[in-house]
């Protein structure tokens, strides 16, 4: 399925999204999407809830189009909450922000402090949030591998956008990416840096590298 107009998908450099809100009618090629699951099905009178497992690279906007246009009627998306991604879990999530107005003062507009609910001092919140931090090195999508010593200093180039040699690095399973065609990638994490590789034709290209210290007792592994 084509992803939708007003997306992030690159056009010639520039967001589709960009383009068509200046008026310009977008034609996007087919994307490969994966529907995985759907469950939690409730059938309104007008709409349709459900709860769906998808792939990396699915817009659920041109999903509901499509349903939409294979049952013959007209159909779009009417909300979206994500509910998980990779190993990251809603339910998991920081408590909401809340908001406390501060005392006026004359001529001065209003002012409001935010916090996190249930926890009253700067050091109860920076607490809760130091706590519930994750590295990135845990979270990717795809194989994080730990670098050390020899193999770390051969890599290094990595860290500059450098390519290697596809021989350098064993290959990892096929990914999904906005963006690219199906592609491998895996995540390099060095003592103080996390470098994130796609296979490229003969070479592994750096994409993104995240200045991030793997802990110790993995990194002196």
């Amino acid at each position: 399925m084509p992803p939708p107009a007003y997306s992030a998908v690159k056009l010639e450099g520039r967001s589709a999204h960009e383009r068509a809100r200046k008026g310009e009618v977008l034609a996007l090629a087919p994307r490969p999407m994966e529907l995985r699951f759907v469950g939690e099905i409730e059938v309104g009178d007008d709409a349709i809830d459900a709860t769906c497992a998808v792939s990396k690279g699915t817009y659920i906007r041109s999903l509901a189009e499509e349903l939409g246009r294979r049952v013959g009627l007209p159909a779009h998306l009417g909300g979206l909450r994500r509910l998980a991604c990779g190993s990251l879990d809603l339910g998991e999530a920081v408590p909401v922000l809340v908001s406390a107005r501060l005392p006026d003062l004359a001529g001065a507009p209003p002012k409001f402090r935010l916090g996190l609910e249930g926890a009253g001092t700067r050091e109860a919140m920076r607490t809760r949030l130091e706590a519930a931090l994750r590295a990135p090195g845990e979270v990717l999508p795809f194989p994080v591998r730990r670098v050390v010593g020899a193999e770390a200093d051969a890599l290094t180039g990595l860290l500059h956008g450098r390519v290697v040699s596809a021989d350098a690095l064993p290959a990892v399973a096929p990914t999904l990416a906005e963006g690219h065609e199906a592609a491998a990638r895996q995540a390099l994490w060095f003592p103080d840096a996390l470098v994130v590789v796609r296979l490229d034709g003969a070479e592994w290209r750096p994409e993104k590298v995240l200045h991030v210290a793997a802990p110790a007792a993995e990194a002196d592994s």
